[in-house]
């Protein structure tokens, strides 16, 4: 093992005494934990510290190789064999082998689990038994030796790979967590988690997060700069001030508006990307009578120019979206008839609802404090919806607590994102399936969840195509969330300082792990 992690750390790409501090609005502590994040932020970090068991290309959405260096599915779609690959070692120097893998599935699957991922697996062949108590062992998890491990479920699932093993397996350590129980926010390994990803956790402040680059490392290519900083800081314009500074050397959701200024400065330049994220206005249907009433929200919908606020408030950089999916999903259907922009339209289906004149509608939006493209659609739906007659109040709060209300549905209207399509459509069920832990709009179509569930059974492309397209006619109908637009897929970096950035749509700051510095 010892003679594996020297020939990695000899091939190791790291710039001795190199050094970066990126900013964003969010550095909460849990959020070095993979079994507790909830949020960009908190995967993207997550990404850093601990290997992924396979990824997926964020330009063609295919999967690629990571800890698993090859896999053959069953004819049945079933099993799933995944091959590991040879002298990976977790940060403490101690083996990674399959025993680690199948114990990430048990810790996930285990009662008592604190964070919102088991949904994910509940689809392993014994996992109920195993989360209810009657099962020492999930059956459908075997290791056949330290570096092959299958995992079989209970009825096929199209999506499977991209989007519960992709985003759910960031492989934890065994040998420091077995017997340990459920790993909340104080857990000593959330507050110091060890994984054996490129970079390691160092430290975690008030103002930001330490990372530094783990010379054992299996991938000589990540894991280039020393020493990453993140720091949180929730106001956009100190933000702009330390990039001018030099005080941070990148920052993402740059406000449009300053984007041209920041770029005429010398020593700051703009990367950009198609951004895989809808956002717009997501209704809590059981938070208001008016909002539990479809002809109300498409009303709503309505009075929205999303061409218009896109243009005006947003600028080059961002894109209008005006579907439940991204349009260069392959699900994406074109044909769907979404409410258009039509305030006259608006104002007879509000009075058909029984509120003439928007009368008795009293509504709160609500957004995370700092965001500075969604405070601009609130401000814009709530002008364009005074002119109907509803009456709209705007309320904001910090990241922590905007995602904790959210999640206990303590909101009318939330300005925020949901699932896009990416890397597959089937992650939309999270939002909109009945009593999925995403939903927190409180939303229930029947024909939607039993297409969902229609979709997974299938790996042909074209039936697959055909559920989702009567999926997005439902929400088209149904209106539970208007989509509105994906923000401008920008991060500002200091261009004296950084070479290969390079950010996707897969992860804010996904290739963090593969910059490096001038020299």
């Amino acid at each position: 093992m010892a003679t594996t992690a020297a020939a990695v750390a000899a091939a190791s790409c790291i710039q001795p005494g190199s050094e970066v501090t990126i900013i964003n609005q969010t550095n909460v502590r849990n959020t070095v934990n993979p079994l507790l994040a909830i949020d960009t932020t908190g995967y993207w970090r997550t990404d850093l510290i601990f290997d992924l068991l396979i990824d997926v290309d964020p330009d063609t959405a295919e999967i690629v190789p990571e800890l698993a260096r090859s896999w053959e599915i069953s004819d049945d779609n079933l099993t799933y064999t995944f091959h590991l690959q040879e002298g990976v070692i977790f940060h403490d120097g101690a083996p990674l082998t399959s025993a680690d893998v199948e114990f990430t599935i048990e810790s996930i699957l285990a009662p008592g689990f604190l964070g919102q991922w088991r949904p994910r697996l509940a689809n392993i062949v014994g996992a109920d038994a195993y989360t209810d108590g009657t099962a020492d062992k999930v059956a459908g998890v075997e290791v056949h030796d330290d570096h092959t491990i299958s995992i079989t479920l209970a009825k096929p699932d199209a999506s499977f790979m991209a989007i519960s093993v992709r985003e759910v397996l960031k492989v934890l350590p065994k040998h420091l967590l077995e017997g340990e129980g459920p790993i909340g926010a104080d857990h000593p390994f959330s507050l110091h988690p060890i994984g054996s990803g490129p970079y390691e956790f160092v430290q975690w402040t008030e103002e930001k997060t330490t990372f530094k680059a783990f010379d054992g490392y299996w991938q000589p290519n990540r894991g280039c700069i020393e020493t990453v900083h993140h720091g949180g800081i929730q106001d956009v314009n100190t933000m702009l001030v330390a990039m001018e500074t030099g005080q941070a050397h990148a920052m993402d959701r740059t406000p449009p508006g300053d984007i041209d200024r920041m770029v005429a400065l010398p020593h700051i330049d703009v990367a950009t990307y198609d951004k895989a994220q809808l956002d717009g206005l997501v209704f809590n249907v059981q938070s208001h009578e008016a909002l539990a009433n479809p002809d109300v929200r498409r009303a709503i919908a309505m009075a929205i120019d999303k061409e218009s606020f896109v243009t005006n408030f947003l600028g080059q950089y961002a894109t209008v979206r005006d579907g439940f999916l991204i349009s260069n999903s392959w699900a994406f259907d074109s044909s769907v008839e979404m409410p258009p922009y039509d305030p006259d339209a608006a104002a007879a289906l509000l009075a058909q609802a029984g509120y003439p004149g928007g009368e008795g509608i009293e509504l709160t939006f609500f957004y995370n404090d700092g965001n500075s493209n969604r405070e601009g659609l609130a401000i814009y739906a709530q002008a364009e919806l005074a002119k109907l007659g509803i009456d709209v109040t705007i309320e904001t709060a910090k990241w922590p607590q905007f995602i904790e209300a959210v999640r206990n549905g303590d909101f009318n209207v939330a300005v925020m994102s949901l699932h896009s399509g990416f890397p597959d459509p089937a992650i939309i069920g999270q939002n909109y399936g009945t009593g999925e832990p995403e939903n927190h709009m409180n939303y229930s179509n029947s024909a939607i969840d039993e297409a969902l569930t229609a979709a997974l059974l299938t790996t042909d492309v074209d039936e697959r195509k055909a559920h989702y397209s009567l999926i997005q006619e439902h929400l088209a109908a149904d209106t539970p969330f208007v989509p509105v637009f994906s923000p401008p897929g920008t991060v500002l970096y200091n261009s004296d300082l950084l070479t290969d950035v390079f950010p996707s749509n897969n992860r804010m700051y996904w290739d963090v792990r593969e910059w490096k510095v001038n020299e």
